[in-house]
């Protein structure tokens, strides 16, 4: 397959059309991810890879905002403590950091 255009430009161009099967991006084992996939199959047939194979697979949940939640509770639980202590006294403190920790580790 012989272009008149430069390989920089076709590679721009290439990019330019997979970010438009995706404009929120490509998470992992998305929707999104598959028809990238499927172009890129395309590309590879038209330049004569005409056994490359999309492989599928199923994916896992994120888990970064499971983290998230569990280290602000954390963080929460700590910074509850020393902050209010002081204002509230030191068993409504501690049990408010106690909540918080259990909010985390649930």
């Amino acid at each position: 397959m012989n272009s008149p255009l430069p390989w920089g430009q076709r590679a721009l161009d290439h990019v330019k059309s997979i970010l438009a099967l995706a404009p929120g991006g490509r998470g992992s084992a998305t929707k999104a991810e598959a028809r990238a996939a499927e172009y890129v199959r395309a590309r590879l047939a038209d330049l004569g890879a005409a056994d490359a194979r999309l492989q599928t697979f199923r994916g896992l949940r994120s888990i970064w905002l499971f983290l998230a939640l569990a280290y602000g509770f954390a963080l929460i639980g700590h910074a509850a403590f020393w902050l209010l202590r002081r204002p509230l006294g030191g068993a409504p403190a501690l049990g408010i950091s106690i909540l918080s920790f259990a909010f985390g580790a649930f």
